[in-house]
């Protein structure tokens, strides 16, 4: 599950970041988990390149604070540290090396709740407040363009002066 909600967390960032034309290439080029090299015939190849899921968090976090700079996530508090240890339940599950790593102990599935309640927390922390942001820019957008429609004189000046900025 946190797998899941982790690849929607990155997308909705991303989302709208694009939709208000502030996500970088770099910060693509990361999401999208690709590198490329140049072959010998001078050609770019893609490969792929996993993120581990622990630095993936982190980037969506501090890449939502592009959009909410006031987003305040303790990634001091037991839940991050319980999400990771559960990230190496998981791994030691998925990957046994013996018998004895397929077992889950009372323990384990404590510490798999703690750190799914924390992540899935922080994930509606950060999307509701970036959510907020977002409605914001889009009523402000909404007004500008209807001030626009109308023939504002003051909304069309600006517009005018902005636009000019952009050719220079």
């Amino acid at each position: 599950a946190t797998e899941g909600i982790s690849w929607d967390f990155r997308n909705y960032v991303r989302s709208i970041l694009k939709d208000v034309d502030q996500i970088s290439p770099l910060h693509e080029l990361v999401f999208s988990e690709l590198t490329y090299f140049v072959d010998e015939r001078g050609l770019l190849v893609p490969q792929p390149r996993p993120v581990p899921m622990t630095a993936m968090i982190r980037l969506i976090v501090n890449t939502a604070k592009i959009i909410r700079s006031d987003l305040q996530i303790d990634f001091g508090d037991g839940g991050w540290e319980a999400l990771k240890k559960v990230i190496q339940i998981r791994n030691r599950i998925t990957h046994p090396k013996g018998i004895k790593d397929l077992q889950v102990s009372d323990d384990d599935v404590e510490t798999a709740q703690a750190g799914f309640f924390w992540f899935f927390n922080m994930v509606v922390y950060v999307m509701e407040r970036t959510l907020h942001e977002y409605k914001i820019d889009l009523e402000i957008t909404k007004k500008i363009v209807s001030n626009l429609i109308a023939g504002d004189s003051e909304t069309l000046t600006l517009y005018n002066q902005m636009d000019s900025r952009n050719d220079s």
